[in-house]
């Protein structure tokens, strides 16, 4: 023989000497698997039990298993002793199905059993659990190596059916619903037990348990009294029971218990068996969990599985291979396999007893379950909600399926299911697995399993987002303005975020909304992981230190940044990502220059190696049940899987060509477990942030711009003044922040909510701030100490408001709207009173400014013939005072009124310049490459300047220079600014305060002014009247009357609330005495009566829009002028007014569609300068995984379901072949 029928004949002597010895005993042996596969199918060798050697005689020295002492009957339907076994030596044989056909009571009694098998068509397979349905002649098991669930229906069919593909290779609990018709079985090393229905077409499953779970083994089910019973042999051994849906749970024995294995059910006596593979015992417990009783004790065997008929016991033992009979404590019969057995049912109708009609008239869509106490119960399968129209039909839910491993690979975010390392790989790619394509630089990550939210970093902008992950969830700014993120860490009890910056070398903490941030930890080297543990209160991070492998370690402090202390400093390569252990208290993280992992004991402080593999360059790092996983950045780009159990790898998908691996997280709620600590978000006190500190005390903190009150509770501003500060909106942070000219001390003004404040102005006399919210599309108000804050205008969605200017002389509030190309004015004493004042000929209008005095207005415009122009205030003697480069992005505006100069930024040059205004010249103060200014503002000598690269504010000298940091590195994005010095404040006397203008009065150059009335409205000299009247009525105007064009987009048949405030008009002629004089004085000069009333607002009508052209008056003239118009009114015919009026409707829908072909053709390619690419939620933050039947994606339903809806299985039809009944 050669060298491999050598080995094969070892295996063969090693089991025939322990067949010999068995044999002494009076035991039977399963000879004709001796003599059929043992000694490469050679059926004339068979083993002479009195030489125990092999030989060729007839095979009849056997207790009848041999084929030609008794022929044995088709593997069929009918009272069947089912097992599982694998040979003891894998190359030796195969796995097979076992039966002994008939009545136990007739084969125990006179030991001739008659015996058939399946022989799997590979000896690689591994036959374990099983579970049947006799009303369908169904045998199911579970098959360790190619990891699935299967079916095969006992009537001579050759065919094999797929239910489940993906477990792992521990499944050893199997049991099935026959009145339901739900199979459920236990996974070990996934720790989950999930329901499958078996209806034949419908291919759903359900993980019904999923938490407080170590390794789940065996299963049974009592249908009858709505119970699931399961064994677990982890950490803490016990038998629990629940009802069908994993609800209910109770534990049943966790004493005197150690490797609980295989449980059955016996339905005529309400009685729950087990063995214990630990112990050698066969135990019983009342179904209730009452009485006790060991049945059966053999110290030193492995019992795997145990069934039951009547009263008799069938109990596997896998240590010597033997199936064990048992009446009433009594062992009949010992039957020697020769293999290893696993589990063991009895296939008979007995032990299936009822019907399952009511399931049946159920009509469910997907799952039902018979519960005895409710009745039947529709459920839906993972990926699906139920209707609640119906609570019988199924709809695809939106949300993903959790748990998930979801980790970054720079170009994009993938996701995986949780069974990542068993599940097949068939059709799977990036394209399928993979969201948010848009090579961003993906590198950070963690979530909030509650809300079903995933946080990420984007290193291109430097912002944090997060997302619902939901098909079509879409991605909201939480914060941005910082370096590069390489950690965060979510606190999920106290709802704040935590995040390292390592190009700052700083620790933050936030609400994980965004505002309120906190400089936590300051002057770290290179912070990279961050971890929480709520139930701590404590934090750790890693730092690569200055150079790689110097410096490096891992540390750790409470959440309020105190008590901070090294973990480990030395013996320690680059330390990346971490993972917390939260019910063992454990930390772990991965080392990409030693090539491991570390594992530190929290409670102890032991430091050890918990795994390693060789050039590994371990970075994201995640553990998942019985799993772990990392990703490499190097040669092994990609996820990678290991067994710790085994401590070996299972899987690794690479993609070197494609992005490059970063974070990692598992996103399953038993990572963020219940805790309760004393910062419980909703329960703590704090006004903003709580933070856990030592000994697990709450300590309240708040954001930047506020200190803590002396109540120690709740957040105060830290600076209050009324001259020589500016105000500036944080874009990220949702604040404006008031910041003192001389000592930068910085202050909050407290308002909610804001979502993204752009513009920025202030009106001294009354202490208004004005702000534009470009997420709501509205233009707001507030005092300047935080109070009475009010919505004054809305706009359509369309709307872009990036510039504002509030003229506090003429009582007029100006804006920009970039998004409608227009540019509006509202009184600022009754906001309903508001106009477009120029709508032709602008591109992208972005800041405004005024001198009001001189009655004019500057604007900057982005467009595509960048400029600077101005007008007077009524939109009249428009002019160009500065043409720029094409790719000229023209952003903030300054006006030094004394010196006649213009300042500007721009965002694509990089650049600071200035324009005389007299002579038109032009000077650039500044380059700075890499900038993005935004805004700036003048005071004194000094330009303030705001930079979207720049956490901080800057200013420069007004004649060149330098910029120079001004103040704290506390900001994230910085928008509009305004300065304010008393000093330098507009000072006179309106033209307006004369005026007879009913709505609207615009001053222009050489004091004149040009009434306006508001859409609705007409003028008629000063006077306004309603569209449609033809007298003019005296009485003031009703509070219905609707905004200009472009203001609101809310449908008619809606009614919102404003607050409309009558102020009186007449200014001080002296603004500096008026400023030195107290508050409630300068209150009760400005007197303000509020009064709320309801406003209806109409649709756009976008033909109103056109360029201003009412005629501009002095006072004295004004009785000239309105007569005249009502004399032109006078002699127009209907008709000719009608020829007008369609001539004008004609005109302006021509240029309505050549302005929308422009402006999406424009759109398309250009991406607005204000706002970084991945900020347009409609381009990039959309969300859809390929739905079956796409092209992206093939499905396999026809073969089964997987978890969760990858494509992950791909198996031909399994074929059983007769001739010993082999698959193949």
């Amino acid at each position: 023989m050669g060298l491999l029928s050598r080995r094969f004949l070892h295996f063969a002597l090693i089991s025939t000497s322990m067949v010999c010895k068995l044999l002494a005993d009076e035991e039977c042996m399963d000879q004709d698997i001796l003599c059929t596969e043992l000694v490469g199918r050679m059926k004339d060798l068979c083993i002479d039990p009195s030489t125990a050697f092999y030989t060729k005689i007839a095979c009849k020295k056997t207790c009848g298993f041999c084929k030609p002492a008794i022929p044995s009957k088709k593997f069929d339907h009918g009272t069947n002793l089912i097992w599982a076994q694998t040979p003891f030596a894998k190359l030796s044989s195969v796995s097979r199905l076992v039966s002994i056909q008939g009545d136990p009571n007739n084969w125990i009694v006179n030991k001739k059993p008659v015996v058939t098998y399946i022989s799997a068509p590979q000896m690689t397979w591994e036959f374990r659990a099983l579970g049947f349905l006799w009303t369908d002649h169904l045998v199911y098991w579970s098959e360790s190596t190619h990891k699935k669930i299967q079916s095969l229906v006992l009537n001579g069919t050759t065919d094999s059916e797929t239910l489940f593909a993906g477990t792992s290779s521990e499944v050893h609990g199997l049991a099935v619903d026959w009145l339901s018709r739900n199979l459920y079985f236990t996974d070990a090393l996934y720790d989950w037990i999930i329901l499958i229905t078996i209806d034949p077409g419908k291919h759903f499953y359900k993980i019904i348990v999923n938490d407080q779970l170590d390794s789940p083994h065996g299963l049974a089910v009592d249908p009858i009294h709505g119970y699931l019973f399961w064994s677990d042999w982890g950490e803490k051994p016990q038998i629990e029971k629940s009802n069908l849906i994993g609800e209910r749970r109770v534990t049943l024995v966790d004493r005197n218990i150690v490797q609980p294995r295989g449980l059955t059910v016996d339905y005529a006596t309400d009685t729950l068996y087990w063995v214990d593979s630990a112990k050698g015992f066969v135990e019983s417990i009342s179904i209730e969990g009452t009485e006790r009783e060991i049945f059966y004790t053999d110290e030193g065997s492995f019992f795997y599985s145990v069934a039951v008929y009547g009263s008799y016991l069938f109990v596997t033992e896998k240590k010597r291979g033997a199936l064990k009979v048992f009446n009433r404590q009594k062992s009949l019969v010992s039957f020697t396999l020769g293999n290893q057995p696993f589990d063991i049912i009895m296939y008979d109708k007995s032990q299936q007893p009822g019907n399952s009609s009511e399931c049946f008239n159920m009509g469910c869509d997907q799952i039902c379950v018979q519960d005895p106490a409710t009745g039947p119960v529709c459920l839906c399968g993972d990926g699906y909600v139920l209707d609640v129209a119906t609570n019988k039909t199924c709809k695809a839910s939106k949300k993903f399926i959790h748990p998930s491993h979801v980790y970054a690979i720079q170009d994009a975010i993938c996701q995986y299911p949780a069974n990542l390392a068993d599940m097949s790989l068939v059709n799977v790619s990036l394209d399928s697995q993979c969201f948010l394509e848009d090579k961003q630089g993906y590198t950070t990550l963690t979530f909030d399993a509650r809300e079903n939210m995933l946080y990420y970093f984007v290193n291109n902008t430097k912002i944090i987002s997060r997302i619902p992950l939901e098909m079509g969830g879409r991605a909201k700014v939480v914060t941005g303005g910082s370096g590069e993120v390489k950690g965060m860490a979510l606190d999920w009890v106290a709802g704040n975020l935590y995040w390292t910056d390592s190009t700052y070398g700083v620790i933050k903490v936030a609400k994980k909304t965004g505002p309120f941030q906190k400089i936590l930890l300051s002057e770290l080297n290179n912070p990279v992981a961050i971890a929480v543990h709520p139930g701590r209160g404590e934090i750790y991070w890693t730092d690569h230190g200055h150079l790689p492998d110097v410096g490096g370690k891992v540390e750790k402090a409470y959440m309020d940044g105190t008590g901070r202390k090294i973990i480990l400093g030395s013996n320690i390569g680059q330390p990346n990502h971490m993972f917390v252990d939260y019910d063992k208290n454990l930390l772990y993280w991965a080392d990409s220059i030693l090539y491991h992992v570390k594992q530190y004991d929290l409670v102890t402080g032991q430091v050890e190696i918990f795994f390693e593999q060789a050039n590994v360059k371990f970075y994201g790092l995640s553990l998942f049940r019985d799993y772990i996983l990392w990703t490499d950045t190097e040669d092994l780009n990609g996820i990678h899987v290991a067994r710790l159990d085994k401590k070996e790898k299972v899987r690794g998908i690479i993609h070197p060509k494609n992005g490059v691996a970063s974070d990692l997280v598992t996103f399953d709620i038993q990572n963020q477990p219940d805790i309760n600590n004393s910062c419980n978000e909703g329960r703590n006190r704090c006004d903003q942030l709580c933070l856990v500190s030592s000994g697990n005390f709450s300590v309240c903190a708040c954001g930047s711009g506020f200190e803590l009150s002396f109540d120690g509770m709740t957040c105060k501003r830290a600076l209050s003044s009324l001259d020589n500060f500016l105000l500036v909106n944080d874009a990220y942070q949702k604040m404006i922040y008031q910041v003192d000219l001389k000592s930068a001390v910085v202050g909050a003004i407290k308002i909610f909510p804001i979502y993204e404040p752009v513009a920025l102005t202030y009106d001294p006399v009354d202490f208004k701030v004005f702000w534009s919210d470009n997420k709501q599309h509205i233009i707001k108000q507030v005092n300047i100490d935080g109070q009475y804050e009010r919505t004054l205008l809305f706009f359509n969605n369309d709307s872009n408001c990036d510039g504002l200017a509030a003229d506090y002389v003429n009582k007029l509030l100006f804006y920009t709207d970039t998004g409608n190309n227009v540019i509006g004015v509202a009184s600022m004493l009754n906001y309903d009173y508001n106009i477009v004042l120029i709508s032709e000929n602008l591109d992208e209008p972005r800041d405004i400014v005024i001198s009001p005095n001189q009655g004019l207005i500057y604007w900057s415009d982005w467009g595509n013939k960048p400029a600077i122009e101005k007008a007077n205030m009524d939109g009249t003697d428009r002019e160009t005072i500065l043409s720029l480069q094409a790719n000229s992005w023209p952003n903030g505006l300054a006006l030094d009124v004394k010196a006649n100069k213009l300042y500007w930024v721009d965002a694509n040059a990089d650049t600071i310049s200035v324009i005389d205004l007299l002579n038109k010249s032009s000077t650039v103060l500044l380059h700075e490459p890499g900038a993005h200014y935004f805004s700036l503002d003048i005071s004194g000598d000094y330009l303030f300047v705001t930079d979207w690269k720049k956490n901080f504010l800057r200013r420069m000298n007004k004649l060149g220079g330098p910029l120079y940091q001004f103040g704290d590195s506390i900001f994230t994005r910085l928008y509009g600014i305004k300065v304010f010095n008393s000093t330098e404040a507009f000072r006179g006397i309106s033209i307006c305060v004369a005026s007879a203008c009913e709505h609207l009065c615009l001053p222009s150059a050489n004091n004149f002014f040009t009434c306006r009335c508001a859409k609705g409205f007409r003028e008629s000299g000063p006077a306004c009247i309603r569209d449609g009247e033809t007298l003019v009525v005296e009485s003031t105007p009703s509070a219905t009357a609707t905004s200009a064009a472009f203001v609101t987009t809310i449908p008619p048949d809606q009614t919102i609330s404003t607050t409309n405030q009558a102020q009186s008009t007449a200014l001080p002629t002296d603004f500096i005495d008026m400023f030195s004089t107290s508050m409630s004085l300068m209150t009760n000069d400005f007197s303000t009566d509020v009064m709320e009333v309801d406003t209806t607002f109409e649709p756009i009508d976008t033909t109103e829009i056109s360029t201003v052209d009412s005629t501009s008056t002095s006072y004295q003239d004004l009785s000239t002028a309105v007569a005249k118009s009502i004399e032109r009114e006078q002699r127009m015919s209907p008709l000719f007014i009608g020829v007008i009026i369609g001539a004008v409707i004609l005109l302006v829908a021509v240029v309505v569609v050549i302005v929308a072909v422009v402006t999406w053709r424009r759109y398309k390619y250009k991406p607005r300068h204000n706002r970084l690419i991945e900020d347009n939620p409609s381009d990039f933050y959309t969300i859809a995984f390929a739905a079956p039947g796409d092209e992206a994606v093939k499905f396999d339903d026809a073969m089964g379901i997987e978890n969760p809806i990858y494509d992950c299985l791909n198996d031909p039809t399994i074929v059983i072949n007769t001739g010993g009944d082999v698959l193949s």
